[in-house]
């Protein structure tokens, strides 16, 4: 039986190059929700079962599934890059709500919350799953894992029309999730 080094595994985890097009997309994303004046979507009266339902129970499927898929696999490596994406993508969101919660830009406050609250910019939900989907996408198989892809519009759905996120948040929580995917995740080698 090999030796489990964890400093060993952790620098095999680093991955020695990134997705362009993930880094591209993702900066395009968090820079849209930032920078375009996305309108103010009005408090709903009533919110549709399914946004209620994948508020509560569908948008952990993901995150769920992006710890069990490399612990079933015994992916060593997988494991510390979902781990390393995680705790960037957790860091770069407090972060950046605490950065943006004062700066107006196109007449809104970024940290105004459609209810009143602060630190609305960038969801912290919709970068975990789109994190987690990402994650999956990109370390193990786009064609395993596209039936994931509905639970990232559907969990931004949710936050806009349960009145905690505006449009650009989502957006921008969005791109943060698939920005720490793109520098902490390489594809899984096939033997």
């Amino acid at each position: 039986m090999k030796k489990f080094l964890f400093k060993q595994k952790f620098c095999e985890s680093l991955p020695k190059s990134f997705s362009k097009t993930l880094l591209a997309l993702s900066l395009g994303l968090i820079l849209l929700g930032i920078f375009a004046p996305f309108p103010k979507v009005p408090k709903q009266p009533s919110v549709p079962l399914v946004f209620h339902l994948t508020e509560h129970y569908a948008r952990f499927i993901p995150t769920i599934l992006s710890v069990a898929i490399p612990l079933i696999q015994r992916d060593a490596i997988g494991l510390f890059q979902v781990a390393n994406a995680s705790i960037a993508t957790t860091l770069l969101t407090h972060t950046t709500k605490r950065a943006l919660n004062h700066v107006t830009i196109n007449d809104q406050r970024l940290g105004e919350r459609p209810y009143g609250g602060n630190f609305n910019m960038p969801s912290g939900h919709s970068s975990m799953v789109g994190l987690a989907v990402a994650f999956l996408m990109r370390r193990y198989s786009f064609k395993k894992y596209w039936w994931l892809l509905p639970l990232i519009p559907l969990t931004m759905l949710a936050r806009i029309y349960l009145d905690m996120h505006t449009i650009g948040a989502v957006l921008a929580g969005l791109g943060v999730g698939m920005l720490c995917v793109s520098l902490f995740t390489s594809p899984k080698k096939l033997n």
